[in-house]
């Protein structure tokens, strides 16, 4: 989180104005795909693996997501670079972001959700 508050800050700084990438992900394509890279993430973290076992999963689970979500990986890394010149739309997609996995912790601690769906 610190990581990407002072990535937020730096691309803040830069006055440089980008053009959309031509196959720009939708904000609501990037909430769902980032919620679901989160998850993923975290399942990853508890898992008691080692560290470069750990990041070959998360490799793996990330092709998979691409699939799931039908984003071309490339068209994802060209729309986060975007967003991250747009400090507004990466606040909104964040926040939603944030926001959904509050709302899935809150139903899994009243077992409404199961996190591992």
């Amino acid at each position: 989180m610190l990581i990407l508050s002072l990535v937020f800050i730096l691309c803040a700084c830069s006055s440089e104005e980008i053009e959309p990438p031509e196959n720009l992900v939708s904000k609501e394509q990037m909430i769902s795909f980032l919620l679901d890279l989160h998850l993923a993430e975290a399942k990853i973290n508890i898992l008691a693996v080692p560290h470069d076992s750990a990041k070959l999963l998360y490799k793996h689970y990330e092709k998979y997501l691409f699939e799931k979500h039908g984003l071309e990986d490339s068209a994802y890394y060209q729309s986060f670079q975007y967003y991250l010149h747009d400090l507004q739309a990466m606040d909104e997609i964040y926040g939603a972001v944030v926001d959904s996995l509050n709302v899935m912790n809150t139903m899994s601690r009243a077992g409404e959700f199961d996190v591992g769906e």
